[in-house]
């Protein structure tokens, strides 16, 4: 990450963010795991940093979680994703309003959260996670693919139960959280699925091991992305476009991939010894290029994040 993209991720780790209210409808009273239902509200942006004067926010998918630990973490986990508008960040208070579908990966998971923030003395924190596109007004107006990752805690309003009636929905939800914090570091950061069809998808659009101007290509294609065999859920696919635009490990996308398939990756001193037997190969047939270092390898081997040392 650049300095000025830092500096931009900086001012967005600053933003407050809540949810005067959210209303979700038009459930399946059958609670089927998988449902589409419909989400209206208003959510709230608060910015005192200068910097993020004049920054604003494109459309992008926000997925909502249920965070691990406490009496229900066995239930923790994402639950739902759908669209936030366009949103200026702007000085001060921002209200911006939505409506919209959202799509119910875990609809359990959404009903033990709703319970428990309708029964729990203070309600229930909420993580709310997107990856928008970020731009930057000035002199020479930029854009920046940003992590937006808030934690919330969240009270149901009581206007409404969770029943059922006879036309095949339970009834709607509502809640209200305030900003509570940023969210935890993600889970399962930096994790691709690397699908070959997604692969393929992605690199009909955008070049790949682009950097920021791929990033910003994949986000203007994700309907093309979705459709053609990559993850709906909008966290995995922002990790497998990070992994297609900067590498993992500080290698490309190409020599990650050859590397896959030869030696199984996180499994420890058997995955060294394999990366460091069939080294001549990668570097010949994988096109990895000599390593500058072995932290790669170690990044590889036994985990870890990006890491700014390159294969060439």
């Amino acid at each position: 990450m650049g300095l000025v993209q830092s500096v931009a991720q900086g001012v967005v780790n600053k933003v407050q963010v809540r949810l005067a209210k959210a209303t979700i409808s038009h459930i399946p009273e059958d609670y089927q795991p998988t449902a589409t239902a419909i989400i209206e509200g208003y959510i709230e942006i608060n910015n005192d940093d200068k910097l993020g004067a004049f920054a604003a926010t494109k459309s992008t998918t926000a997925s909502l979680e249920m965070p691990s630990g406490g009496e229900y973490g066995d239930y923790a986990g994402r639950f739902a994703h759908f669209v936030l508008p366009e949103m200026d960040i702007g000085m001060g208070n921002k209200s911006h309003h939505f409506a919209n579908e959202i799509m119910l990966t875990n609809t359990s998971t959404l009903m033990v959260w709703f319970l428990a923030a309708l029964t729990t003395p203070g309600g229930m924190p909420l993580n709310i996670r997107a990856d928008p596109v970020v731009s930057v007004a000035g002199p020479d107006p930029v854009s920046y693919v940003l992590t937006l990752d808030k934690q919330l805690q969240c009270t149901a309003l009581p206007e409404v139960g969770v029943g059922s009636d006879s036309t095949g929905y339970s009834d709607p939800i509502s809640i209200t959280c305030e900003f509570a914090g940023n969210a935890p570091a993600r889970e399962d950061e930096g994790v691709c699925t690397r699908a070959e069809d997604c692969h393929a998808a992605m690199h009909d659009v955008c070049k790949e091991d682009g950097g920021l101007t791929c990033q910003l290509c994949l986000a203007a294609e994700t309907e093309h992305l979705t459709k053609n065999g990559c993850s709906t859920d909008p966290l995995e696919l922002a990790a497998d476009n990070e992994c297609y635009c900067h590498g993992t490990c500080g290698v490309t996308s190409h020599c990650l991939h050859h590397m896959e398939k030869i030696c199984p990756h996180r499994r420890g001193p058997l995955c060294d010894l394999c990366v460091t037997a069939h080294m001549a190969d990668m570097l010949l047939i994988g096109g990895c290029g000599p390593l500058r270092s072995l932290s790669s390898q170690a990044c590889y081997c036994y985990g870890g994040n990006i890491t700014e040392d390159a294969v060439v």
